[in-house]
């Protein structure tokens, strides 16, 4: 169930990373008739990185969508606010979670505000959880629930989402298994469909620090 209503009149800009799951979120929220705009965060850059392929790759998979696309470069508010929180937390002693940082502070933070500012509806990812009321007896209230998939469930990165916020994030893959979400992807020809799963610092992938 979808927490944004009328969907044919719909504009929303959904984050493409490169990879399987926000191509298949993307395509989802096509078939079902919104206006879609994609946009890739820029967040790291350093000569043997990920990110030229990832970069690439979000833009096939928004051309065979046939929908709008663009770069938004964020390197140096993701190193503030991300990577330099990081290690500063590491030194500390601690065990930090980039991830949550990473979420709250760019893809519902910078990247949330910007979407808000140009006019759209909705903000889309290819995150694996649910939005939905907490109860039937607050329908108007929402919530973070659990995927249909539990081993791939993030809500727990994502649990500092604001109430204001989810009436205006959409998780398209909520009801869906990462096997079907795979062969969804096989099935519609995206080169991402067989592309692993990232590891390690979100947007960055395995680092030695």
């Amino acid at each position: 169930m979808s927490n944004i209503t009328h969907a044919k009149t719909k504009k929303i800009a959904i984050g493409l990373s490169g990879g399987v799951d926000s191509t298949v979120a993307g395509l989802l929220l096509k078939e079902q008739g919104y206006e879609l705009h994609g946009v890739f965060l820029e967040c790291y850059k350093t000569p043997g990185c990920r990110v030229e392929d990832d970069r690439k790759d979000a833009l096939d998979v928004a051309l065979r969508l046939g929908i709008t696309f663009e770069v938004i470069d964020l390197k140096k508010e993701y190193k503030q606010r991300v990577l330099d929180l990081y290690f500063e937390e590491l030194r500390a002693g601690r065990t930090p979670n980039p991830d949550i940082a990473c979420n709250s502070e760019i893809k519902f933070g910078l990247f949330y505000d910007w979407a808000m500012r140009k006019g759209f509806d909705a903000v889309a990812t290819g995150h694996y959880a649910d939005i939905r009321p907490i109860s039937s007896a607050r329908p108007k209230r929402l919530g973070l629930h659990q995927p249909v998939d539990k081993q791939k469930d993030q809500t727990y990165f994502l649990y500092r989402l604001r109430q204001d916020q989810l009436e205006h994030v959409l998780f398209p893959l909520a009801g869906l298994q990462k096997q079907a979400v795979r062969e969804l992807a096989t099935s519609h020809g995206f080169r991402t469909a067989s592309k692993p799963d990232s590891q390690g610092i979100c947007f960055i992938g395995e680092m030695n620090v």
